[in-house]
């Protein structure tokens, strides 16, 4: 785990299954605006792509595939947007659930399998407990081209839906069965989406 130092401004890519798995088991609609606000590469809002027509994304980082950069999403102008998905720096994830949860009841986090086991995080479960609680069955290989397939991390999409009762409920996820190309720059950006910003 030590090998290798910790990426600036917690950049590690979202492989694309990871993606996948998630809004499969959301049932993502193509009329819904979706805010990536953690873009990066553009690898999460690429899949996010194929499955809505309004995809915003955003980063902090000024050089960004696929989106928008400069814009801190802690910062930034409220955004009109059904749902907020993303796999948020994970020094600031707390912030990042609470920016979101501002914005939409719809929000799904890639966190660490370990991110609720921390006695100071226990208000923000309190205050807001997510309505599901999504591991993945696999893990998922972070900068692969760069470290190799020897994955070390578990993690898993926590998410917040509109009409929750306040309940937590705990669903595995599974491995899509099909490998979808880790390509950049696979859609054009909509101009108008990006002019809101």
């Amino acid at each position: 785990m030590h090998i290798h130092k910790r990426k600036p401004a917690d950049f590690y890519p979202t492989p694309p299954d990871v993606t996948v798995a998630l809004v499969e088991w959301i049932g993502l609609r193509d009329d819904l605006v979706i805010w990536e606000p953690a873009c990066g590469d553009g690898a999460m809002s690429n899949v996010l792509r194929r499955y809505s027509k309004d995809v915003i994304a955003t980063d902090l980082r000024e050089d960004v595939t696929g989106g928008k950069g400069g814009i801190d999403f802690l910062q930034a102008d409220t955004i009109q947007a059904d749902w907020v998905i993303t796999n948020p720096p994970f020094s600031i994830a707390a912030e990042f659930i609470q920016k979101a949860l501002s914005i939409t009841p719809n929000v799904a986090m890639l966190l660490k399998a370990t991110y609720w086991n921390a006695k100071g995080r226990e208000p923000l479960f309190r205050a807001r407990p997510p309505s599901w609680i999504l591991p993945l069955t696999w893990r998922p290989a972070f900068l692969e081209s760069e470290r190799g397939k020897s994955p070390l991390m578990d993690v898993m999409w926590c998410v917040w839906q509109s009409g929750g009762n306040g309940e937590t409920r705990f669903e595995p996820l599974l491995r899509p069965r099909f490998n979808m190309p880790v390509r950049n720059n696979l859609f054009a950006i909509d101009s108008a989406l990006l002019d809101i910003l």
